[in-house]
């Protein structure tokens, strides 16, 4: 009886360290596909002795009782993030060579595909539902006709000290850098979304999404793919003394200027 009784008695209990803490996983950026059969997701993981983490992309197989959570896309050293479902396809975030750029795997399985080669780096993206569209925003110089980073050539005589004539000068935990984050428009074809896109805004004076806390929460395609609604706070000089967002509707081809949809 003695014996039993030790052996079904539980593990002894310990306090919860941080190192414990460390190593949980991190679910974010969950998607369900349309036909209600796929949930993808990106997690996180921590190596601690390489004092590192890594994004990998994960799937569940809705239409199976039991089915349990398997990786997608979990390739050592490269983090795979920000994954949505368009039709049977998830388009996703992937730094593998070194450079951030916009990839597609088979939901169902199978090699991935580099889709994009602009440089400049980008803050995040949305496929439109008609899958022949990316919507990538990226800070840039004020009213850059494309991706493509400026040419600036530098006064080898320059100092590092800057002039500000107005405000913002530090915005939250960053310093403004004479840009802002625009939205920009590339084809997508079944080669991939390549070229620079074009951008959308025709110069408006802000931020889209905003800073430093906007995301992909806040810009959205129309079901057919052709209209772009985001929303933009006019900078201006009076920037500081509103927190006042509007909702601006702009069709994705750039041809004509944004519209206020919530002017006032």
């Amino acid at each position: 009886l003695a014996s039993a009784a030790l052996s079904s008695a539980p593990a002894a209990a310990r306090q919860l360290t941080i190192d414990d803490v460390s190593m949980l996983s991190r679910v974010g950026a969950p998607t369900v596909s349309a036909d209600g059969k796929w949930l993808v997701w990106a997690q996180r993981e921590t190596d601690l002795a390489a004092n590192r983490g890594r994004y990998d992309i994960w799937r569940l197989d809705l239409t199976r009782k039991g089915a349990k959570p398997e990786p997608l896309l979990a390739e050592a050293d490269v983090n795979e993030n920000d994954p949505q479902i368009v039709g049977s396809t998830v388009y996703f975030s992937s730094d593998k060579g070194g450079d951030d750029a916009i990839w597609s795997i088979p939901v169902a399985g199978g090699p991935p595909k580099e889709l994009t080669g602009f440089q400049g780096g980008f803050g995040g993206f949305k496929v439109a539902p008609t899958a022949d569209r990316i919507l990538v925003w990226a800070d840039r110089k004020p009213n850059a006709p494309s991706l493509a980073p400026a040419l600036v050539k530098k006064d080898p005589n320059a100092g590092e000290g800057r002039v500000y004539d107005k405000m913002f000068v530090r915005h939250w935990d960053r310093w403004v850098d004479g840009t802002h984050s625009q939205l920009f428009v590339l084809p997508l074809t079944p080669s991939g979304a390549p070229g620079d896109g074009v951008a959308i805004e025709h110069g408006l004076d802000g931020d889209a999404p905003s800073r430093p806390f906007g995301g992909g929460e806040e810009v959205s395609w129309s079901a057919d793919g052709k209209t772009v609604h985001f929303a933009l706070r006019i900078a201006g000089t009076t920037e500081p003394l509103s927190t006042n967002l509007d909702i601006w509707s702009a069709p994705a081809d750039g041809s004509t200027a944004p519209v206020n949809l919530t002017p006032g």
